[in-house]
C-alpha cells in the first residue's frame, strides 16, 4: 500500500521510467491477488454445503448451521475492532509493529476465553433457545473453535498490511481449504454434526500454530513492547469501531434469531440457504476493500482527497461490473440455483434468495472505507444503531404477515441504511458532489447491459422448461457472463488495461507457479 507505482510482489520493469500509476492500478494489483485467493477458496467452501445437504438430514443440516450461526455471530463481536486496527495503525507506526500485534493477541486471547467459558457455562440455556438437547454437548466443540479462530484472525489482514499480498493468497486458499476438506471428510464418513465440528475445532488449531509461528518469525512478539500509552492509544481507535462492529454482527443476525426462535431447526436450514450470499460478490468486496484500507489512510494522513475520490471512483466502478451483472443473472436463475445444488426440498429458500441479491449492489461500493480513513468510529457506531434499530422494528411488523421473508426483509433494509449514511458522510469528507462521487454514466451503462441480457436469459429458460436445474444453471450462466464481458469491452466498459490488468495477475500467479516447478 505504500508502493503507488509498482504491484506488490512484482519487481520494478527494468525498462524506461514511467509515471506514477493513478490509485486505481494500484488497487487492482494488489487486491487481485487477494480476490484470486479468496475466489479458489471459495471453491472449497461452496462445496460444503452442497455435500452436508445431500449427506445428513434437514434436521440434523438445520442443528449444524445454528452451531455456526453462533460462531458467526460471535467472531466479528470477540475481535472487538482489535484485528481491524491493524489497517490503521500497522501503516502508521512501523516502529512499534511488535507492540501491536502483541497487544493484539493478548487482547484478543484475553477476551474470547472469557467468552468460551461463559458459554460452556451457558450452554443449558443455549440448548433450550434452539430447542435441541444436542446443542449443549456441541458447545465443548464451539466454544474452543471460536476462542482459536478470534485468536488467528489476524493472519489475513497482517499479511495484506505487510503487502505481502502472494502470501494473503496462499493462507486466504489454504486455509479454507483445509476447513473445507476436513468437514466434508468427516460429514461423509460418520453423518454425524458433533465430529463436524471437532473437525472445525482440529482447523483453528492448526491455523493458530501458523499464526504463532509467523508472527514469532517475523518478530512480531515480544511482551516487552507492549506500552501502556499505546495499548490507551489502540482502544480508542478499536473500541468504538468494535462497537460498530457488534451492532453491524446483530444487524446482519436479526433475521437468524428470529427464524431460529420461532421455527424449527429444519425450517432454519431452509432459510440458511435462502440467505446464501453469492460469495464471490463478497470476496470482490472485501478483498477490494480490505487492500484501498491502508492506501486510503495514507493519503488521508497527506489531506490528498482529490486521489482519496479516484480510489473510490475507480474501486466503485470495477467492482460494480461484478456486482450488477452477477445480481441479474442470479435473479434470473434463482430457482435452478437453489434447486440444483441444494435439491428440490429446499425450493421454499428461492423468494428469499432473490430478497438477499438486493444486497449485491451495495456491496459494489466501498462506503465505509472514507470514514474508516478519518477514524470517525463513533460516527459509523451511531448510524449502525440506527440501522440496527430499522431491522429489527421491520422483521418484528413483517415475521407474521410474511413469514421468513419479513426478517430477511428487515435485515436488507437495515443494511442498505448503514451504506447510504455512510456514503452520504463521505461525499461531505471529500467536499464533492453526489454526480462527482460516482460514476455514473458506466454504471448507468452497466446495469442496461445486465438487464437487457438478463430479459434474453429469462425468455431462453422458458424455452427449455423441464431441462435439468444445474445444467441450466450453469449454461446460462456461462453464457451470460460470458456475453456481459465481451460486450462490455466491446463497448469500452471494459477497458483494454483493465484486461491487461487480469492477464497479468494470471500469469503472476500461474507464472511464477511454473518456473517453480521447472
Amino acid at each position: 500500500m505504500t508502493q503507488p507505482v509498482a504491484v506488490a510482489g512484482e519487481p520494478a520493469p527494468p525498462a524506461r521510467p514511467r509515471a506514477a500509476a493513478p490509485a486505481g492500478a494500484s488497487l487492482s494489483g494488489q487486491a487481485g491477488m487477494v480476490i484470486l485467493g479468496r475466489a479458489l477458496a471459495f471453491v472449497f467452501a461452496f462445496v460444503v454445503p452442497v455435500v452436508l445437504v445431500r449427506v445428513v438430514s434437514q434436521e440434523d443440516y438445520g442443528v449444524y448451521r445454528e452451531a455456526l450461526f453462533i460462531f458467526s455471530t460471535c467472531m466479528p463481536i470477540l475481535q472487538f475492532g482489535l484485528t481491524q486496527s491493524l489497517y490503521y495503525f500497522f501503516p502508521r507506526r512501523p516502529a512499534d509493529r511488535p507492540a501491536l500485534l502483541t497487544q493484539t493477541h493478548l487482547l484478543l486471547l484475553a477476551i474470547s476465553c472469557v467468552f468460551g467459558v461463559a458459554l460452556l457455562l451457558a450452554r443449558g440455556p443455549v440448548a433450550r433457545y434452539f430447542d435441541q438437547p444436542a446443542m449443549a454437548d456441541y458447545m465443548f466443540w464451539v466454544a474452543p473453535f471460536i476462542v482459536l479462530m478470534v485468536v488467528s484472525s489476524t493472519i489475513e489482514v497482517l499479511t495484506i498490511v505487510e503487502q505481502k499480498v502472494g502470501l494473503t493468497f496462499w493462507v486466504v486458499m489454504g486455509s479454507e481449504g483445509l476447513r473445507s476438506v476436513l468437514v466434508v471428510a468427516v460429514g461423509v464418513l460418520t453423518h454425524d454434526v458433533g465430529m463436524m465440528l471437532a473437525a472445525l475445532t482440529v482447523f483453528s488449531a492448526a491455523r493458530t500454530v501458523f499464526v504463532i509461528v509467523y508472527c514469532r518469525h517475523r518478530g512480531y512478539s515480544d511482551l516487552g513492547a507492549v506500552r501502556r500509552d499505546f495499548l490507551r492509544e489502540q482502544l480508542a481507535y478499536s473500541v468504538p469501531f468494535g462497537l460498530a462492529g457488534t451492532v453491524v454482527t446483530v444487524l446482519s443476525s436479526v433475521d437468524r434469531f428470529y427464524v431460529s426462535r420461532l421455527f424449527d431447526s429444519a425450517t432454519f436450514a431452509i432459510y440458511s440457504v435462502g440467505c446464501f450470499q453469492l460469495p464471490i460478490v463478497t470476496i470482490v468486496f472485501t478483498s477490494a476493500t480490505s487492500v484501498i484500507l491502508g492506501r486510503m489512510a495514507e493519503l488521508q494522513k497527506e489531506g490528498k482527497l482529490r486521489e482519496m475520490l479516484m480510489l473510490w471512483r475507480s474501486a466503485t466502478r470495477k467492482m460494480s461490473h461484478v456486482s450488477i451483472p452477477i445480481t441479474v443473472v442470479f435473479a434470473v436463475l434463482a430457482e435452478e440455483f437453489v434447486v440444483g445444488l441444494f435439491t428440490a426440498q429446499y425450493r421454499a429458500a428461492v423468494p428469499i434468495f432473490i430478497a438477499f441479491l438486493f444486497l449485491i449492489p451495495r456491496q459494489a461500493v466501498p462506503y465505509g472505507a472514507v470514514t474508516r480513513a478519518f477514524g470517525l468510529t463513533r460516527f459509523i457506531l451511531g448510524v449502525c444503531v440506527v440501522a440496527l434499530g430499522v431491522a429489527v422494528a421491520l422483521s418484528a411488523l413483517l415475521v407474521k404477515p410474511l413469514g421468513l421473508l419479513g426478517p430477511a426483509i428487515g435485515v436488507i433494509v437495515g443494511s442498505w441504511v448503514v451504506a447510504e449514511v455512510q456514503v452520504a458522510k463521505t461525499k461531505h469528507l471529500l467536499q464533492v458532489s453526489y454526480r462527482e462521487l460516482f460514476p455514473w454514466g458506466d454504471l448507468l451503462r452497466m446495469t442496461g447491459l445486465a438487464v437487457a441480457l438478463g430479459a434474453l436469459l429469462f425468455v431462453a429458460k422458458l424455452a427449455v422448461h423441464g431441462v435439468s436445474p444445474i445444467l441450466v444453471l450453469a449454461v446460462g450462466s456461462t453464457l451470460y457472463l460470458a456475453a456481459y464481458y465481451f460486450l462490455a469491452w466491446r463497448f469500452g466498459l471494459l477497458r483494454t488495461e483493465e484486461i491487461v490488468e487480469v492477464q497479468r495477475l494470471l500469469v503472476r500467479v500461474f507464472g511464477r507457479r511454473q518456473r517453480g516447478g521447472g
